[in-house]
């Protein structure tokens, strides 16, 4: 019985863990992200997703917008007309454009695909 029950411990952890390491992944978070476009975001990690990737821009923006020094390497400037649903749809895109990155963190990817969407006009 007590080897039956650490078996099932043992089980459980070893899920929860597998579990845990894959909730930033991008295959993880994308179905929640997809879902939360249709609003109000119905679960709390609907409106996770949307949460970093808004939360994402608000660091972002003022950091790598024309101007700055750090735009030199990277530039992004994401017009002020652009709605949160349009920044989610935009990450949303990217990473279905790259099924072959899914294990990637989300919000590397999320990063990646601000930038590229709204690039610096030089």
């Amino acid at each position: 019985m007590r080897l039956m029950l650490l078996g099932t411990l043992t089980a459980l952890a070893i899920t929860a863990a597998n579990a845990a390491e894959d909730a930033a992944s991008a295959g993880y978070m994308l179905p929640h992200c997809k879902s939360s476009l249709n609003y109000p975001p119905g679960t709390f990690i609907e409106g996770y997703c949307a949460g970093i990737v808004v939360g994402m821009v608000a660091v972002a923006q003022p950091l790598f917008a024309p101007g700055q020094s750090r735009a030199a390497e990277r530039c992004l400037d994401i017009p002020e007309n652009v709605s949160n649903r349009q920044l989610v749809e935009a990450v949303v895109s990217y990473i279905e454009a790259r099924p072959q990155q899914m294990e990637q963190q989300f919000r590397v990817l999320a990063v990646q695909a601000l930038f590229d969407t709204w690039p610096c006009k030089n």
